[in-house]
């Protein structure tokens, strides 16, 4: 949330350990949730600054605040992919739409991954999705995420990536930019402050970029740091389903995103407190 009144969306590109502002939008809105009726509006605008560009290959990053069969559907029809992180308490079924359990019935051991392959998910069993579960090695908590695409362990190094958008917010709200001691209180001021903190935010990482070029040994050093949080939920054992879980083992390494001519990697957020739509 911004001051208590505003919400801002945003989408952005993963670029080298950080988040780039693609487009953004402030909305007077009282919670840090939005709706998926509220969002398609953006990223229908978001998908069209894409196609112009020429960028079709696109994998959505986001957190379990977007986890909907209907933003799911949109992106399917948009050929988009996608790695979402789900609540524990949604059904896993077949896609015959026979229930197998609930998501907080699967209990792992430490570094333990389960993926279940061609599953549905909810109720109204919407699928065919993929689905990995993991119990990271220094929490109790496990982690779901679902995805368009078959999982493995790399699924949560490719949805860490989504963390780097909470550095940005950091840089903008209480961090380089400021953002939270502003005493703007309307949409369209607001709006207008957070696109020139986008574009000082390219111009920032277009200078970095140029003085250390990737692969040198400073931004190596810059994007381990920005990473950390992405880089300690690792696992070493897996398993794959499509309906009954077996084990294989396996590693994980974590990657830096990239926006290539034909890929683009976005996550997307309301920041109340800093986490996306991812």
């Amino acid at each position: 949330m911004l001051f208590g009144k505003f919400c801002l969306i945003r989408f952005a590109v993963t670029f080298r350990g950080r988040s780039l502002p693609l487009h953004q939008e402030v909305i007077q809105h009282e919670s840090a949730q939005v709706s998926t009726r509220q969002l398609l509006p953006v990223l229908a605008r978001v998908k069209g600054l894409l196609d112009a560009l020429g960028i079709h290959d696109v994998r959505l990053l986001a957190d379990r605040g977007f986890c909907d069969t209907e933003l799911m559907d949109w992106l399917w029809a948009c050929k988009w992919h996608y790695r979402i992180r789900i609540k524990s308490n949604l059904i896993l079924a077949d896609l015959q739409g026979q229930r197998l359990c609930k998501l907080n019935d699967i209990r792992l051991r430490p570094r333990e991954t389960r993926c279940f392959h061609n599953v549905a998910i909810t109720g109204q069993a919407f699928g065919p999705v993929h689905v990995a579960v993991a119990r990271p090695t220094d929490v109790q908590e496990q982690w779901q995420v679902v995805s368009s695409e078959p999982t493995d362990l790399e699924t949560f190094a490719e949805y860490g990536e989504r963390f780097q958008i909470e550095e940005g917010f950091l840089d903008d709200k209480s961090g380089l930019h400021g953002l939270e001691s502003s005493k703007l209180r309307d949409v369209t001021s607001l709006n207008r402050l957070v696109m020139v903190l986008a574009l000082a935010t390219l111009f920032l990482v277009t200078i970095g970029n140029t003085r250390y070029p990737a692969g040198s040994a400073a931004s190596s050093a810059a994007r381990n740091a920005t990473s950390l949080r992405a880089r300690k939920y690792c696992f070493v054992r897996t398993g794959r389903s499509s309906g009954t879980p077996s084990r294989v083992g396996t590693g994980v390494a974590e990657r830096g995103g990239v926006w290539a001519a034909t890929r683009a990697r976005i996550s997307a957020s309301s920041p109340g407190n800093g986490s996306d739509v991812t």
